[in-house]
């Protein structure tokens, strides 16, 4: 599921986005999410993906509850910085998906992850639960923003495994965070700094891990930012299609 909003203008230059999302080639439903919002009030943009777990349906109305308490919260409650605004909202969106799964009697085993991005008067800001993840690209550089809450990155960032060997180990996947597994959710948050005329924003779900780091700068800086999605999700699906793949895209234009 997918919420989108015809792009605005960040100070002059235009800012563009594009999405992709697909089910992949060994799942039988897509359980990611995603949404492009724009504030009618203010110069704001708000991106998010989400990667629900839980099953087919719990995992998909997880992602999807995220994605829309975020957007309620951010633009619905504007007290506090922005960093704080967008806390607000992941911890919202863990109090919704950790309630739902209290009515069921199912804690622990329904919840997501979840990045959000938002660009406020030309800065970009991050919050960051799970294993979705968001890069910077600039014609110079590439940079991951975020960090894995997996138990194979937790110990690669504690000496145990190398880059190499987390990206091949059995529990690449298992998460140590996630939105709504606990009544309460840490949230990492960051403020990025200027997004630049030529900068480009890629938010994606862990369905594009198979993907080097060279083949995702190629595509975002290569294509339009639709383009880039599709190409991103199709290489996916080459790369054996093993989940859900969802990449999202933003792009400032040379004013």
């Amino acid at each position: 599921m997918s919420w989108w909003n015809e792009p605005t203008s960040q100070n002059s230059a235009p800012v563009t986005a594009g999405a992709a999302s697909d089910t992949g080639l060994a799942r039988d439903e897509n359980e990611d999410a995603y949404g492009d919002f724009a504030s009618q009030e203010a110069e704001e943009r708000l991106f998010i993906v989400a990667d629900g777990m839980g099953g087919h349906e719990q995992g998909q109305e997880a992602s999807r509850m995220t994605v829309a308490a975020v957007q309620d919260t951010f633009f619905g409650v504007r007290e506090g910085t922005v960093l704080e605004r967008l806390r607000r909202g992941l911890c919202e969106a863990n109090e919704r998906v950790y309630g739902e799964a209290e009515k069921r009697e199912t804690e622990g085993s329904i919840g997501t992850t979840a990045t959000a991005a938002a660009l406020v008067e030309g800065i970009v800001y991050l919050a960051h639960v799970g294993d979705s993840r968001a890069y910077r690209f600039r014609a110079d550089e590439s940079q991951q923003l975020t960090r894995d809450h997996t138990v194979a990155r937790e110990m690669q960032r504690r000496g145990a495994l190398t880059a190499e060997e987390a990206r091949s180990h059995p529990r690449r996947g298992t998460l140590t965070r996630a939105i709504g597994v606990e009544p309460s959710v840490d949230v990492d948050l960051k403020e990025i700094g200027p997004f630049r005329a030529g900068d480009r924003l890629l938010l994606c779900t862990d369905g594009l891990e198979t993907l080097s780091d060279t083949v995702l700068r190629e595509a975002v800086l290569g294509h339009s930012p639709q383009r880039a999605c599709e190409h991103l999700v199709q290489r996916a699906n080459e790369r054996g299609g093993h989940d859900n793949a969802t990449a999202l895209v933003v792009h400032k234009a040379q004013s």
